[in-house]
């Protein structure tokens, strides 16, 4: 391939002439030839439940046997991303429908009718989900001490926290061995807007939460990590996993979509921090 740069020109002849530049072709390394060959996955951004539990397996396994270098911060990276991909999913899933009724159906039933007839449509779509909104919270709760155990290293030197890897890896593996409710594992994953439009990166959230500590050092005070999903899923547990680890005392983290409103489990949930 090959393109017309303009350059200046001697004195006497014209401003510029063509120059003939052939873009160099520089072959992939070896190490990174061997280590994205078996990403082909990632081609697909829209995964079920289902899918990104099985990838996230995958990582996690990789943990222990990636080198020391560049590739464990990505195998890192990859099990951040994923985990937090299924917790917004988790969360989701475990608000439930969120019920609407045509404004007209408003005017005609009154704004207090229509608040009831919907909260009663919530109470009976949650009812008839126990069972398996149930198993989600076992799930849940199983896997988020580990997985704040790994956003800890994660927030440090990722390459000095190869030693504290191994037992994190085995117990975020375990966590995994309970299966998700077969509707929950169809459901395919949300792309949050952060990374598809307002090109937020996570390190671009470890920075305001270190500008965050310089302006608030006191850690003896609560914190309330408020993250809206879908971003807020990604952002919320890592902001507060840096709080933690910078010697915060009690850091707390909710999500919750402001356009569904809150679910009661998110209001008693908001209820309890504010109360810590």
């Amino acid at each position: 391939m090959s393109r017309q740069l303009p350059c200046s020109g001697s004195p006497g002849s014209t401003p510029f002439h063509s120059v003939q530049v052939k873009a160099a072709r520089i072959p992939p390394l070896a190490t990174e030839l061997s280590f994205y060959q078996t990403y082909q996955w990632c081609l697909n951004p829209v995964l079920t439940v289902g899918e990104t539990v099985g990838h996230l397996k995958d990582e996690i396994a990789r943990l222990e046997g990636t080198d020391e270098d560049w590739r464990l911060g990505e195998v890192m990276t990859n099990v951040f991303l994923l985990s937090c991909t299924l917790l917004n999913s988790i969360d989701d899933y475990l608000r439930g429908p969120a019920y609407r009724l045509p404004r007209p159906a408003w005017a005609m039933m009154g704004a207090r009718f229509a608040q009831k007839a919907l909260a009663a449509a919530e109470r009976l779509a949650a009812f008839l989900r126990y069972l398996r909104v149930a198993r989600v919270r076992r799930w849940k709760r199983g896997w988020q001490g580990g997985f704040d155990s790994f956003l800890r290293l994660f927030v440090c030197d990722k390459l000095t926290a190869r030693d504290r890897l191994a037992p994190t890896a085995r117990n975020l593996s375990a966590a995994l061995q309970l299966r998700l409710p077969a509707d929950l594992q169809a459901e395919h994953i949300r792309i949050p807007s952060a990374f598809r439009k307002q090109d937020l990166a996570p390190v671009d959230v470890l920075a305001l939460g270190r500008k965050f500590i310089s302006r608030f050092p006191d850690r003896q005070q609560p914190i309330l990590v408020v993250g809206l999903r879908t971003a807020g899923a990604y952002f919320a547990p890592l902001l507060r996993a840096l709080l933690q680890s910078e010697g915060y005392l009690v850091v707390n983290a909710v999500t919750f979509r402001p356009d569904h409103g809150l679910a009661a489990w998110e209001r008693a949930e908001l209820t309890r921090c504010a109360g810590a």
